[in-house]
């Protein structure tokens, strides 16, 4: 804390607890040496400090009642002096002495001895070690009487008397940090605004004192002290804080958008030009106006790189230096390097259709697959791509037959249409009567037990039964399955106590379920096969199968993602259970607007032209467009698919003045 009690000359007709001040440290450029604060009024430089005359809490009314105040601050420092006059000269500490002490309050807190002063005295014989002369400061702190005195002394100066009678002169100057960082010490601000309460005063009979007749703490002052705040040197400094390209590769004729942003680093408001280069070539300029001392404004440049050449190009964007700058090492920044590619051949057009063999104008709600990509459903209407060659494919779709992949050349500025002719498949059910563990074989594979019942190709299919204790099995036979019609086999088991079971040293057990990722309890439609070879839909009810190997996978399911395949191991007289989990998709739809065929791009493949609407898994997705002439090409976006749930996103294609495009 800080204190320091000192008295001044006296003002005539001061009446006691009526003479309050205010003043206002000033910022000095010209700090008092530490050697200067001497208690020698004649020495360091006091002409611009404030000077007051402060009443004092000793409550007198003649020469010894006020004192002569003087404060100023350098920003790091405050430095006081104070000078007036006591009855009795500073002997030593066990002689006649006198003190005289300086208290702060923090702002809000008034009158004595409260917690969270701070403060300075003179002469205190109160403290240990004993005070000598000449007098130095006691940096103090609290409420107590006297205020405690701090663990580290912040407080630097000298309080030095004169005189052969009463009433003698003093002058106590000192010095102490606006922010020591000791907790001890108030932290004053010089913001100009903030106002810290203080009090000074002098003492001489007996508490602390010795052999006067001035009493400290007759009355209270409620003067309040500010601190000016420190004045800013108007400074000229403009600055490129951002600066970025994009995209930083594209074909001539596509636009780099350069975005900026520069700041006013400065004391005062500015007007400036910026400009952006590519490599030799200026690509952009602006000016900005009237940015205000420490605002930052962005700033875009559009760079047409219609007739550039094929070449990477440094982007660099600079602001012009203003009168007065001297710091150019920020006026500029470099926004990466675009690489300008040649414009690619015409790109080839993909059609892919789909389709049902009976019915030839009815699509389909499979996923369409370039590559192993599904890129949209049911259809794709004519997709630009690269020339090339292709792989198209289609997922399962339940009770139809799956198109096998082709294989397709893209030839540039061609088109080629690619038919997806599903197969209508029949139903076949087999079921064992009685209901009875035996195992169903459908063209020579074990299918399931009990039951069977799933889409097959239509033709004819032979069905055989396995044998089950204590019943005779029914004969295989073939049947005839047509399409999109169910056909129905019934097993008849014959009761015969001597029928023998099948020998459990030739099976093990294998059962296979389906589950969706949202609810492990619902199961998927999925055509489930063993080693290649569908068995049974949905599940298979512990089909026995021979010892070995077994290689379980799951036919596509719309709006679900299929399961990866299993690979188990069945061993004689043990069961193993498979589970095939189908994640639930979510579902994208891309529109453009208005419909144009620019071509969208997800995570950076193309999926359609015109519009995209499929499941997908969930996710993030960066969206992008292709160019479509007269248009500006809409801005990339990334999109967020969540199960179960529609996520629409549209390109908005803004027209373009005639003969401009991104084309």
């Amino acid at each position: 804390m800080l204190a320091v009690f000192l008295a001044a000359t006296v003002l005539a007709g001061l009446t006691p607890g009526q003479n309050a001040v205010t003043v206002t440290a000033p910022y000095s450029t010209r700090p008092i040496a530490v050697g200067d604060l001497d208690g020698n009024p004649a020495t360091g430089d006091w002409t611009d400090a404030a000077a007051v005359t402060v009443a004092l809490e000793n409550g007198r009314t003649d020469a010894y009642g006020s004192a002569s105040l003087s404060v100023k601050h350098d920003g790091t420092y405050l430095y006081v002096k104070v000078s007036g006059k006591i009855d009795v000269p500073w002997t030593s500490a066990t002689g006649t002495h006198f003190w005289t002490g300086f208290i702060f309050s923090p702002p809000s807190t008034t009158g004595h001895h409260r917690d969270g002063m701070d403060g300075v005295f003179f002469g205190q014989s109160s403290y240990t070690p004993a005070p000598t002369y000449p007098l130095a400061p006691v940096d103090t702190n609290g409420g107590s009487r006297p205020p405690a005195k701090d663990t580290v002394q912040n407080a630097e100066g000298t309080l030095r008397y004169s005189g052969t009678a009463a009433p003698y002169d003093y002058t106590g100057e000192w010095r102490r940090p606006l922010n020591s960082g000791d907790s001890q010490d108030l932290v004053l601000a010089a913001d100009g605004t903030t106002a810290y309460p203080f009090y000074v005063t002098t003492d001489s009979n007996g508490r602390g004192s010795l052999g006067g007749a001035i009493d400290h703490s007759v009355l209270t002052h409620e003067n309040a002290l500010f601190f000016a705040r420190v004045p800013v040197p108007e400074t000229h400094d403009v600055a490129v804080t951002a600066a970025s390209a994009s995209p930083l590769s594209l074909v001539a004729g596509g636009i780099v958008t350069i975005a900026v942003t520069v700041q006013n680093q400065g004391t005062a408001a500015e007007s400036f030009a910026v400009s952006a280069t590519a490599g030799s070539l200026a690509v952009g300029a602006t000016s900005v106006s009237g940015l205000a001392a420490g605002a930052s404004r962005d700033l875009s440049f559009a760079w047409d790189t219609t007739g550039f050449a094929a070449d990477a190009y440094p982007v660099r964007v600079e602001a012009a230096a203003v009168p007065g700058e001297t710091d150019l090492s920020d006026n500029a920044r470099a926004a990466g390097t675009v690489a300008v590619e040649s414009p690619p051949p015409a790109p080839a057009l993909l059609r892919v259709s789909t389709s049902i063999d009976l019915h030839p104008t009815w699509g389909v709600p499979g996923k369409v697959l370039v590559n192993a990509v599904a890129r949209d459903e049911w259809s794709l209407t004519w997709v630009k791509m690269p020339a090339g060659t292709y792989t198209v494919s289609f997922s399962d779709v339940w009770n139809l037959g799956t198109p096998a992949p082709i294989t397709v050349n893209l030839v540039s500025g061609q088109a080629t249409e690619v038919p997806g002719v599903y197969q209508a498949y029949g139903w076949l059910r087999v079921v064992t009567n009685p209901p009875v563990p035996g195992t169903i074989s459908v063209d020579g594979a074990q299918a399931d037990d009990w039951e069977v019942w799933r889409a097959i190709p239509p033709g004819d299919h032979t069905v055989a039964f396995g044998p089950v204790a204590s019943f005779r099995p029914p004969a295989a036979r073939t049947v005839r399955v047509n399409a999109e019609q169910l056909t129905t086999v019934q097993g008849d088991y014959t009761a015969d106590p001597a029928a023998p079971g099948p020998d459990p040293a030739t099976y093990g057990m294998l059962r296979v379920t389906t589950a969706l990722s949202t609810d492990p309890g619902a199961g998927a439609p999925s055509a489930i096969s063993v080693n290649g070879i569908v068995r049974d839909e949905w599940a298979l009810t512990w089909v026995k199968v021979p010892p070995g190997t077994y290689t379980v996978s799951f036919g596509d399911v719309v709006n679900l993602g299929t399961p990866a395949d299993q690979v188990v191991e069945v061993a004689a007289g043990q069961a193993r259970e498979v589970v095939g989990v189908f994640q639930v998709h979510g579902f994208l739809r891309v529109d453009t607007s208005p419909p144009v065929p620019g071509t969208i791009f997800v995570n950076g493949l193309p999926y359609d032209d015109w519009q995209v609407w499929q499941s997908m898994p969930a996710g993030s997705y960066e969206v992008s467009f292709g160019p479509v002439a007269g248009y500006a090409t809409p801005a990339v976006r990334t999109v967020t698919v969540s199960p179960g749930a529609l996520t629409t996103t549209t390109g908005t294609y803004a027209s373009l003045s005639p003969g401009r495009g991104d084309a």
